[in-house]
């Protein structure tokens, strides 16, 4: 353990290492940084407090994105595919009874009896969700000064805009090729995994408040991507075997596993952004430590 210790301490950091090291060093460098933010920035609970927010605010999210293609004439159907795409990935292993839930209230809000009070309302709750995202990102770059009011106000209506046409996009280009030659339908079921990469790339691109290479942004948006489409999957198949829930909260089961679905969610999109973070300030890290000693 003392070696272990010391060589993520000092080692790593020292000057010169052979070439072939490099690459390797850099992954323990990196891995290093990783744990001490983790640590440091207690991403646990804040992924906690990030999936206590989300649920209170999860319908007027889904309401709000939805209403976009309301607004623009001719996508109801592009709505109606997107709006199952969006309640699967929300809902994963909580099975029917939340994606029935949230499909209803969200059917409720778009029933024509919003007013302009009520709309506003629902944007409010959704920059109130994108304020906290932001907040946990810039903790975790060590931004102290968020956004001026106005700038907020243009970085999320982007978000909100481009979001709902990005998956718009992915809809009717996965519909439009599915029926076309085996080399397409293999690319098809990469599809989902690159789309989640590039949102995942997007968030820590944008959300903070200060520059982020494309680089790092995008080393953690593919690791960070990757692992939650396979806790997705692994989450899925873990809910369907274990009746643990069942047993204990029989039909209210669903509560739980969503809850416990949107904490394993927001812990991947956190540790992402250290990642990016992590990647970015290595150079930065040793200089500090060269100039300390």
């Amino acid at each position: 353990m003392e070696k272990i210790y010391y060589f993520f301490e000092n080692s790593i950091w020292e000057e010169k290492h052979p070439l072939w090291q490099e690459p390797l060093i850099w992954i323990a460098r990196l891995i290093y940084l990783f744990i001490h933010g983790m640590t440091k920035n207690k991403l646990t609970i804040r992924a906690t407090a990030l999936a206590y927010t989300t649920l209170l605010s999860i319908v007027p999210v889904i309401a709000v994105m939805l209403s976009f293609f309301k607004a623009f004439g001719g996508m109801s159907k592009i709505e109606a595919q997107i709006r199952p795409f969006i309640l699967n990935n929300l809902s994963t292993g909580s099975g029917e009874i939340v994606q029935k839930y949230l499909l209803t209230f969200t059917e409720k809000l778009h029933a024509g009896t919003l007013g302009l009070v009520s709309f506003a309302l629902l944007l409010l709750t959704v920059f109130g969700l994108l304020s906290t995202i932001e907040g946990a990102f810039n903790d975790i770059w060590g931004v102290e000064k968020p956004r001026a009011l106005i700038h907020r106000f243009n970085a999320y209506w982007t978000l909100m805009t481009i979001g709902p046409l990005f998956m718009a996009f992915s809809v009717g280009v996965t519909s439009s090729l599915h029926a076309y030659s085996y080399p397409i339908q293999m690319f098809l079921k990469v599809l989902p995994t690159l789309l989640t990469w590039i949102l995942f790339t997007m968030l820590y691109a944008f959300i903070p408040n200060t520059h982020v290479r494309f680089r790092s942004a995008f080393l953690g948006g593919v690791l960070a991507g990757s692992g939650w489409q396979f806790a997705k999957y692994a989450y899925t198949i873990y809910v369907a075997k274990a009746d643990t829930y069942s047993t204990i909260y029989g039909s209210l089961a669903a509560l739980p596993i969503f809850l416990v679905w949107l904490y394993v969610t927001w812990l991947i999109v956190l540790m992402g952004a250290e990642i990016s973070f992590a990647d970015q300030n290595i150079k930065t890290y040793r200089e500090k430590r060269s100039s300390a000693s």
